[in-house]
């Protein structure tokens, strides 16, 4: 154990605790700033190795055959084991998840330990300036209608060609034209040129071909790399967005839902599968991003994102009395002090939106769902108003949110007002979110179309933020529409485009 502790070694039987605060580390009595020697493999032995220097040290023990590739791996076992039960049970992990969670570690982690980060009061506000990149932050295109057939058999087929049982090639689809639940403008503000680029690597060739509506083109890439690397995070989300783009979201939830089957115990995966899957047509996939949401909340029920995403879910599938009562068990809650500011408020308000639309679609039972409303400290929301929340699943780690409206208004951490109405309600500095700007008037006095846009202000130590940005229209009678936003942000201090709403 202490072998293990001290030397960072991972094995099947190795049980992983995120450490979120500073207080947690000083609970464990580990020195965030050190930088210890590393159990390592070179010529066949166990080796230790320095921080940024070669082996040293070596040791006689042999080592034992490298386990089989992710692609077989996946294969193998098909249990679920939260992070609480792997804790608590002697058993190991499955040994498909111990080697998927080595290879995103390695695909999401930053090159060099990561400054700490400035208090929330010390931050600089030259990041006034708003740089959007022109790529979409939510795939490049919509999800066309159709498909869903099948779905969640699907998502867990496996095949001879890899992972998913997907060729390199496969054949294309024609290119579909963008299809979204909102009326959305491609650009409504002009902006500086981008200082930071989002994305890198095979990554950012993806996202320039759907930038470009070369659906074909970002798909054959995506397909390739998905075949180089089945169990590679990055590849799956590509494979997904791509698929989206050509109209096939069947394909997309397949690409999205081995996420889910190579992760199963790690709740900030879960989620943002979920949150891709969840924006795909067909009731299956509703499901199954319901299912992926409520397994990531059980899991770590101190991430309030986690109950807002199987909320609402659960009001798109018209399960309104689900919906309240996840968030008034979300309420009930203690969240770690100062974690999460302004969540209180964002649930409580959630609830009103959910009461709203649950006495729309049950009239009879008004006084009831207003007597639950109010024993639970909230009213309903009776005005119309449009909100945008942001969440992304990346621990110790700070994402920005910006809008911008078409009178050239600019809110965000340190400007949280805009002037023609709207309000950013937190800043959560430490990972999660859920970060919420609301906009309380009706569509025709509105300052549209606004645009949106997240910033990596702090990368930490965590790698690539990921993420969604929820749109939420609510016609102040109970009528919600909804638009999802996924995003992926891979360079510290960069920006990227969310689109713009109406």
């Amino acid at each position: 154990m202490d072998l293990s502790t001290s030397h960072r070694v991972l094995s099947e039987y190795t049980a992983l605790l995120v450490l979120e605060t500073d207080a947690d580390y000083a609970r464990y009595n580990i020195d965030r700033a050190t930088l210890p020697e590393v159990l390592t493999v070179a010529d066949g032995r166990l080796t230790f190795a320095k921080r940024g220097a070669t082996a040293i040290a070596s040791s006689s023990v042999p080592v034992r055959p490298a386990a089989a590739p992710i692609a077989q791996a996946a294969k193998a076992d098909e249990r679920e084991t939260s992070p609480v039960e792997a804790l608590r049970s002697p058993e190991p992990p499955p040994a498909r998840e111990v080697a998927a969670t080595a290879a995103v570690q390695a695909e999401l982690a930053p090159p060099a330990p990561a400054a700490p980060m400035a208090a929330t009061g010390a931050r600089s506000t030259d990041s006034d300036t708003l740089g959007l990149d022109g790529l979409s932050g939510h795939g490049g295109a919509g999800v066309a209608a159709g498909g869903g057939v099948g779905l969640a058999r699907a998502v867990r087929a496996r095949g001879e060609e890899g992972a998913m049982g997907l060729p390199a090639a496969a054949p294309l689809a024609s290119s579909a034209p963008a299809s979204r639940p909102m009326a959305l403008a491609e650009s409504a503000v002009a902006s500086e040129e981008p200082r930071i680029d989002p994305y890198t690597g095979q990554f950012k060739a993806i996202k320039g071909h759907l930038a470009q509506r070369d659906a074909r083109g970002a798909y054959a890439l995506a397909g390739a790399w998905q075949a180089a690397e089945p169990g590679g995070l990055l590849a799956l989300t590509a494979l997904g967005e791509s698929a989206e783009a050509i109209g096939d979201p069947h394909l997309a939830a397949r690409a999205y839902g081995s996420i889910i089957d190579l992760f199963p115990s790690r709740a900030d995966l879960r989620r943002f599968a979920g949150e891709r899957i969840e924006r795909l047509e067909g009731s299956e996939a509703l499901d199954l991003a319901i299912d992926t949401f409520d397994k990531a909340r059980r899991d770590r029920p101190d991430h309030p994102s986690g109950h807002r995403l199987a909320a609402f879910a659960r009001v798109r599938r018209g399960d309104y009395a689900g919906a309240f009562d996840v968030l008034l068990a979300a309420l009930a809650r203690r969240y770690p002090e100062g974690r999460f500011p302004g969540v209180d408020r964002i649930l409580r308000e959630d609830m009103g939106l959910v009461a709203a639309a649950w006495m729309k679609a049950e009239p009879k039972r008004s006084d009831e769902i207003r007597a639950r409303l109010q024993s639970a400290g909230g009213s309903v929301e009776d005005r119309p108003s449009i909100r945008f929340v942001l969440n992304w699943e990346t621990d110790a780690n700070d994402v920005d949110f910006h809008i911008r409206d078409a009178r050239g208004g600019h809110a965000f951490f340190s400007s949280p007002h805009l002037a023609s109405g709207g309000d950013l309600y937190a800043d959560v500095t430490t990972g999660y979110g859920p970060e919420c700007f609301v906009i309380r008037l009706p569509r025709a006095e509105r300052a549209g179309p606004y645009a949106l846009a997240a910033h990596y202000y702090s990368r930490g130590p965590m790698g690539y933020g990921m993420g969604k940005v929820e749109v939420i229209d609510h016609d102040g009678r109970g009528g919600l529409k909804f638009d999802e936003r996924p995003f992926v942000v891979m360079a510290d201090h960069a920006f990227v485009d969310l689109g713009t709403v109406q």
